[in-house]
């Protein structure tokens, strides 16, 4: 028998970014290996058809903030299956206390929103005043939350915006990799508040043609 050539890269996990990284070692002449302990690719992404429905056990949308992932559907031949939400159908909606409450999407829904006490507006005012982690651990998503904010944020804003997004868990996942816009809000800023306002200055100041867009699949997100 031939001996086998050695392997360029193993990639752990068939989930999105396993299977991303694949992709681009196939692009660039790479020998690889993509491994996956479950029987099915697409770690916890998961699509339900079920009576005319689509169901997402996951994530359910991808927001796309510029044109190379336009670029990068074109090459997987999926461009002609993409579905844009509707952009009158922006409300968002959390149960508490088995009543659904309108997720504030506005600085001013906040003042008004019933989701969240008034002990949770305190933590928020305060927010900007907190100081700055100087711990050396990387810090857990649901850590960052508390201390930033508190418990109510996590379980009523954080908690459903992660399931939406990687179907993860707050406790496990890494602040300053799962989400290190915000992470480094506090690190430039010192405030999750104050990086939000001077974000949105430096996005006047340097402003993109391109509208941002959330898209799925006409099979949904498994496809």
């Amino acid at each position: 028998m031939p001996e086998q050539q050695p392997l360029d890269a193993i990639v752990i996990g068939a989930g999105i970014s396993g299977l991303c990284a694949g992709w681009a070692l196939r692009k660039a002449g790479k020998r690889y290996k993509v491994l996956e302990k479950s029987k099915r690719p697409g770690g916890p992404i998961e699509t339900l058809h079920e009576d005319g429905f689509v169901f997402e056990k996951g994530p359910n949308t991808i927001q796309v903030d510029g044109p190379d992932l336009d670029i990068f559907f074109a090459e997987l031949g999926l461009k002609e299956t993409l579905v844009e939400a509707n952009r009158e159908a922006n409300k968002r909606f959390i149960v508490r206390n088995q009543i659904p409450q309108a997720v504030p999407m506005s600085p001013r829904d906040i003042f008004s929103t019933k989701l969240f006490s008034k002990r949770a507006m305190l933590s928020l005012l305060t927010e900007p005043f907190k100081k700055k982690y100087s711990g050396n651990k990387d810090e857990s998503l649901a850590d960052f939350v508390r201390r930033r904010l508190n418990q109510e944020f996590l379980d009523y804003a954080i908690n459903p915006l992660i399931g939406g997004i990687y179907a993860g868990d707050p406790e496990e996942l890494s602040a300053k990799h799962a989400f290190p816009k915000v992470y480094n809000l506090e690190a430039r800023f010192g405030s999750l508040i104050k990086g939000g306002i001077g974000l949105s200055r430096e996005r006047k100041a340097h402003r993109s043609f391109y509208i941002s867009k959330l898209i799925s699949f006409q099979d949904g997100m498994e496809e």
